[in-house]
């Protein structure tokens, strides 16, 4: 795994056991978040190795698939996903539209019975077409960009879950897990590219998460600061409540703490940008502040 995924750091055995095995070690990203683990001891001298989609965004699969090939393995469960950014191919109640016509029977198996679909409706955090179930195959349909937070988001994306124990799946499905997708006769409109290329669907996601966090400052936060600057000033107020942790679930936004403020700074001074503060010369020294920036290249 380290030389798959070079990025990809790797804790001490904690001890204790995990999943039938004795002992673990847990996987982080480089800014530390927990991105899966791996086991040791018992179960027949075997390892077990668990991946989240943080880690497999940081590894290269096809150099996996070439390692694994190299030794016994089982591969437990993959799962594959597909975005469609612009929302030109489908929604969620058009899934479900045709599957009450008949739709979604599998090239291996029966067509599941097990289908459900609901819409969150006025809330705005759009809606979800689910078919299948976790024991062995499940498909999903869902606003992505809308469960993110942007209630004007046409992103959907289309994710599947395969499991080892009902379906004989190899280092091919690693290389090519678009062709898990088109399983379903259905989706062979999709334009699949079956490696892939997860730069756009991340960037995008960052973006709609950065976007919510300023709105968060913007409409909670801001009002609390700005009745505690009423009484105390804005730099006493600062003071009381700077904290230089970054806050956890903020961690997989970016790469480094100014990248993040940046980018939060950035979504803030655009979503004012038709507010009478925009015509302020401290809104503009702020928007403009980038182009000041030395330049460190040579």
């Amino acid at each position: 795994v380290r030389e798959v995924a070079p990025s990809l750091v790797f804790d001490e055995l904690t001890g204790r056991g995990r999943d039938g095995y004795k002992n673990h070690l847990n996987i982080r990203t480089h800014l530390g978040e927990i991105c899966g683990f791996i086991a040791v001891g018992g179960n027949k001298d075997t390892i077990h190795v668990n991946l989240t989609g943080q880690a497999c965004q940081r590894i290269d699969m096809a150099k996996l698939a070439d390692a694994l090939d190299g030794v016994p393995h089982k591969i437990g469960r993959v799962d594959a996903a597909w975005d469609d950014m612009e929302g030109r191919y489908g929604d969620p109640a058009g899934a479900a539209e045709n599957y009450r016509h008949g739709g979604f029977t599998p090239e291996r198996g029966v067509r599941s019975d097990k289908v459900l679909f609901y819409d969150h409706l006025a809330c705005g955090r759009g809606s979800t077409f689910e078919l299948g179930d976790r024991s062995s195959r499940m498909l999903r349909i869902y606003g992505k960009g809308k469960q993110l937070g942007d209630k004007q988001s046409p992103w959907v994306r289309y994710e599947l879950q395969y499991m080892g124990a009902a379906f004989d799946l190899t280092t091919d499905h690693l290389r090519n897990p678009g062709q898990l997708l088109l399983q379903y006769p259905d989706l062979d409109f999709l334009p699949v590219i079956g490696t892939g290329d997860p730069c756009v669907r991340v960037r995008r996601e960052t973006e709609i998460s950065v976007e919510k966090v300023a709105n968060w400052v913007k409409t909670v936060a801001g009002p609390v600061l700005t009745l505690l600057a009423d009484s105390i000033g804005c730099t006493t107020t600062i003071e009381l409540v700077a904290n230089d942790k970054t806050p956890r679930r903020l961690r997989k936004l970016a790469n480094s703490r100014k990248e993040l403020s940046d980018g939060i700074a950035d979504a803030l001074i655009d979503s004012r940008k038709y507010a009478p503060i925009a015509r302020t010369s401290s809104y503009l020294s702020a928007e403009q502040r980038k182009a000041h920036e030395p330049d460190h290249q040579s």
